[in-house]
């Protein structure tokens, strides 16, 4: 996954991604790009959610 995106409730960002790629658990990296808010909001969320170990 490249960047999360500005923050946004839980299971807005959950749904986008899982009608890209069906299932937010199968994300294996993040590259975050930079530190702004537009591109780091749900790091934490998707961390928190993400039920394995994902490089970031």
């Amino acid at each position: 996954m490249l960047d999360t995106a500005l923050p946004c409730k839980e299971d807005v960002i959950l749904d986008e991604i899982n009608k890209v790629i069906g299932d937010y658990n199968k994300i294996k990296v993040i590259v975050i790009t930079h530190s702004h808010s537009d591109h780091i909001g749900n790091l934490k969320l998707l961390l928190d959610k993400i039920k394995k170990k994902i490089k970031l």
